[in-house]
């Protein structure tokens, strides 16, 4: 907005207009304009206007943009250059409105305890994961490994975190700064210690969206729409894959056949659909699921008006599947190699879908062990398959929760999280 001469108030830069606006977007509009008059008129004018001509209704729901990951780069740098501004501003607000403070996401603390027994029980897995190998296989694959493959491996493993940025954005909004949701990305390694099936990493997600300004319920449907579209990009592959190489077995795991599936997919909708006729079940399950829905619809509805945040969702995804194979083919190389690139995209894809519904934070065991059967079952020798999978996840899961902490921790210090 620009003040001219005579005092008359000028709109500029309608090319940068949205017509399809989300409430965020409008509200952090009036939010950076709250930011902007404070510095010039100060905080309790500039609020007594706002609640005078906006109502406080809409002045209040402006309090989760009012943090600096919420703001664009000028108004940060303006909030930034004038100390307090933002709590003198958000205070203001809620005393002139009635508004409470505003909810977060709670993440959960990751205690030593807790780390403790990870390491024990995975250095417990470790040990006697060789034994489904022969030892002596398995140390001698290890001692002629060959090395140059190391930074190729861990070039491979930090680029599933560079496509998982974008798959987010894509999720989440083109708006949020890209370092950031980087940093969010990074961070998830080390939460994902926290919980099986993924759910520190998406206690995360919302966490950080809460903290750029998102409502808990948007925050809540774009880290939903993110692991649908990974679950979507997911079962796509594993279908493309397992019907290139025609293997449907992993040890002693059998894929159903396409006819199945149909039949058991028929099967569960059936019950679901008689347990709905039930009046309590109903009242419990169908309110609240269609108040997630109509929340989760209107952000996949803003989604899919750009073509751009659509291939960023699903093309994301993709590619972090690709990197995550191509990690475990330069380890199976590093081993000795011998097979082909669809077949180490179906031990992957195969291993991380038996994998998924493992107990265990990361599918920590159960990962380790199919993915050996299936790059055994693929004819590769079982000790070098042992040492291919270890260094893979090494590079993948054990490697990045250092770095993974260290981010996590700057990222609550410097308000992201």
């Amino acid at each position: 907005m620009l003040i001219s001469d005579d005092e008359s108030a000028w709109i500029l830069d309608f090319d940068s207009a949205e017509v399809a606006a989300s409430d965020r977007d409008l509200d952090r509009d009036v939010a950076e304009l709250l930011v902007g008059l404070s510095v010039k008129v100060g905080v309790a004018a500039t609020v007594d206007s706002a609640v005078e001509v906006l109502g406080a209704e809409a002045v209040a729901r402006t309090l989760p943009q009012l943090q600096p990951l919420a703001l664009p780069t000028e108004i940060r740098s303006l909030a930034r250059r004038h100390k307090d501004l933002l709590k003198d501003l958000s205070t203001a607000i809620r005393d002139s409105t009635g508004a409470g403070e505003v909810e977060l996401e709670r993440l959960q603390r990751i205690k030593p305890r807790t780390i403790l027994m990870i390491v024990a029980g995975s250095l417990a897995f470790y040990s006697l994961l060789p034994q489904l190998a022969n030892v002596d296989e398995t140390v001698d694959a290890l001692r002629d490994a060959n090395l140059s493959w190391v930074p190729v491996i861990i070039a491979a493993s930090f680029a599933t975190y560079v496509f998982a940025t974008v798959s987010a954005l894509g999720a989440y909004s083109f708006d949020l700064p890209v370092l950031a949701t980087f940093r969010s990305q990074v961070a998830s390694s080390f939460t994902a210690l926290v919980a099986p099936a993924n759910a520190g990493c998406m206690a995360l997600g919302v966490r950080f969206l809460q903290k750029a300004g998102f409502a808990t319920p948007a925050a809540s449907s774009a880290v939903g729409l993110n692991a649908l579209g990974s679950i979507v990009v997911h079962v796509v592959l594993l279908f493309a894959f397992v019907s290139w190489t025609g293997q449907t077995d992993v040890g002693s795991f059998d894929l159903p056949g396409t006819s199945t599936a149909l039949a058991v997919i028929a099967v569960v909708l059936a019950l679901c659909s008689l347990l709905l006729l039930i009046a309590p079940i109903r009242r419990r399950v169908v309110g609240p699921v269609v108040g997630i829905l109509k929340s989760a619809g209107g952000h996949l509805g803003a989604g899919f008006t750009s073509p751009i945040r659509v291939l960023a969702l699903f093309g994301g995804s993709a590619m972090i599947t690709f990197a995550y194979a191509a990690t475990l083919g330069f380890s199976v190389q590093a081993f000795g190699g011998g097979l082909s690139v669809p077949e180490i995209c179906t031990a992957f894809i195969v291993a991380v879908t038996i994998a998924t519904i493992a107990p265990t934070p990361g599918g920590l065991g159960a990962l380790e062990a199919t993915m050996i059967a299936a790059l055994a079952g693929f004819g590769m020798d079982h000790g070098p398959a042992v040492g291919a999978v270890l260094t893979f996840r090494l590079a993948t899961f054990w490697l990045p929760i250092l770095p993974g902490w260290y981010t996590f921790a700057w990222m609550q210090r410097n308000g992201e999280l």
